[in-house]
């Protein structure tokens, strides 16, 4: 676009931190503008007679750069400031940092002076060696890739002779000691009231919302027949399966009927029309309990004889 003959040529003109491009046309007010370059980068369109009164200096960084304090040199971890970029939409200064990996990089400078910020992202992926090391049962033997997540695992062997894939972080941390043998030796035991005063115990089944397998299985049964929001609930407790006395607010006593959860069982009513007492229970195979199960929705169930 050619410059009116009436308005005075600017290209090429440098005003302070603006450098003219090129005649950008009139305005609607019929005032003369002008395509400029910005020391950051950015081009804006001007008024001429801005320009050359000096009203307008900046595509508009110089008025909120002075804010901000100038870290352009200066060290940041793995990150060198280079220079200031831009300033974000939040009033915040951006600077271009060059990363110890050789990637450019624009980063907040108030998160690079807190210390928030170290590198462009690289070290976040970095796995630490913790190969051959021990963490209570475990013996890391092998690392056993990412998660969908980028968190680091390894494959690990238990006093136990077992072997679990556990994230790096819950060994460093100290959240995962063993392939799960530990705790169930101690609950078993009934010894961790003893061990730890940490974990508040009854009967030897909870701890920390950890459970064992019966007090599972004895807690899935209340919930069946109590809950009206259950899921399986309109075939338990909503067709008048009821609980005995004896069971109902004492897991002590159904463990004591029942005995300890053999592997590969859950509780299976003999009867399947009957009620969760003592003699119509049972430990079964998912094999049992699929010959077991009632012939007809509509069967009606037994008359309840309590149990105290």
């Amino acid at each position: 676009m050619k410059c009116s003959s009436r308005a005075i040529d600017l290209t090429g003109r440098i005003f302070d931190m603006l450098k003219v491009l090129k005649y950008a046309g009139a305005n609607k007010h019929g005032m003369s503008t002008w395509l400029c370059r910005c020391k950051c980068g950015k081009c804006s369109t001007v008024v001429g007679k801005d320009l050359r009164k000096g009203n307008t200096t900046s595509c508009g960084c110089k008025r909120h750069r002075h804010q901000f304090t100038d870290i352009t040199g200066q060290q940041f971890g793995d990150l060198t400031v280079l220079n200031y970029a831009f300033t974000h939409k939040n009033k915040r200064a951006m600077f271009k940092c060059l990363c110890t990996c050789g990637k450019t990089t624009t980063k907040d400078g108030h998160l690079l002076r807190s210390g928030a910020t170290k590198s462009c992202g690289c070290k976040r992926h970095q796995v630490k060696d913790i190969l051959h090391q021990v963490f209570g049962r475990l013996t890391v033997i092998k690392f056993a890739g990412r998660t969908k997540r980028h968190k680091a695992q390894w494959l690990c062997k238990c006093t136990c002779g077992k072997t679990k894939v556990v994230h790096s972080a819950s060994l460093v941390q100290g959240l995962v000691k063993s392939c799960g043998c530990w705790l169930e030796d101690n609950l078993h035991n009934g010894d961790l009231g003893r061990q730890s005063a940490q974990w508040t115990t009854t009967h030897g089944h909870t701890s920390k919302g950890i459970t064992t397998r019966e007090y599972r299985s004895w807690d899935s049964m209340k919930s069946r027949c109590l809950r009206v929001n259950h899921i399986s609930w309109k075939n338990y407790g909503g067709r008048g399966v009821r609980i005995c006395t004896r069971w109902l607010n004492s897991f002590e006593a159904f463990l004591e009927d029942l005995g300890r959860r053999p592997k590969g069982k859950t509780l299976d009513r003999i009867n399947p029309n009957g009620h969760y007492v003592p003699s119509n229970i049972r430990w079964a195979t998912p094999k049992q309990q699929i010959h077991n199960r009632r012939s007809s929705k509509g069967e009606p169930v037994v008359t309840f004889v309590d149990v105290k």
